[in-house]
């Protein structure tokens, strides 16, 4: 996520989908049938919708998903109210069975409290509704999951993914998107200096080029710029 919406580059000519997919699996050789077998847990779990999971497995060159939509729905468009100002009282994912997606390994009770304690910190600092804070984990969720390995992904694929999810912000926002998406980098940079860690997990993760993630905290920062006029 940047200052501005820069002009949206073209991806380099000898820029595979192959190159996406053993950067996205971190290069580790998986075969087609582990590759789609991960994708599909990921879905059956919601951590991705069926949309990502049919994009993940084109880029790997396997055929299309044959099975109906799993039956797993984002939260209902939320609307910003009273929030917490705890860390424990905004809701996580399911974090065990996310990390088991990702890595193949539990996650230990310590490791979920951290979580808990860093990103429910981050939204009860920001005054973040939970609804609205359930929207954003279930988002970040679903592209981690997804994209487990970004931060280790080439130039040219994270490049990629930046320019995929530009167009999907400029389709929604149209000629607001850079006042918007000025209003979403604000907010950020305002929540980093009193909670200094989450400019670089979404740069570490890509999150910070998440469309969906862009767009909430934009509409967020929106309402509360107009709220103050």
């Amino acid at each position: 996520m940047t200052d501005t919406a820069p002009a949206i580059p073209t991806p380099p000519a000898n820029f595979s989908n192959t190159e996406i997919t053993q950067a996205t699996t971190g290069g580790d050789g998986l075969t087609l049938a582990q590759h789609r077998e991960s994708i599909e847990f990921g879905l059956s779990r919601g951590f991705i919708s069926r949309e990502q999971a049919e994009a993940a497995l084109v880029a790997a060159g396997d055929k299309p998903l044959e099975a109906p939509p799993a039956q797993n729905s984002p939260p209902d468009e939320p609307t910003e109210v009273s929030p917490s100002n705890s860390p424990g009282d905004y809701k996580m994912p399911d974090l065990n069975s996310l990390e088991m997606a990702v890595s193949g390994k539990e996650i230990t009770s310590a490791e979920i409290m951290q979580v808990q304690t860093t990103v429910g910190g981050w939204f009860a600092e920001a005054n973040i509704a939970p609804d609205m804070a359930s929207a954003i984990t279930y988002h970040a969720s679903a592209h981690i999951a997804a994209m487990p390995n970004y931060d280790r992904m080439s130039l040219e694929a994270q490049n990629a993914y930046r320019v995929a999810q530009e167009g999907t912000i400029r389709r929604k926002w149209g000629d607001q998107t850079v006042e918007n998406v000025a209003l979403a980098v604000e907010m950020v940079k305002e929540l980093e200096v009193r909670k200094p860690g989450l400019t670089d997990f979404l740069v570490r993760s890509g999150l910070g080029n998440n469309a969906q993630l862009i767009l909430t905290l934009g509409n967020i920062a929106r309402s509360r710029a107009a709220a103050r006029k």
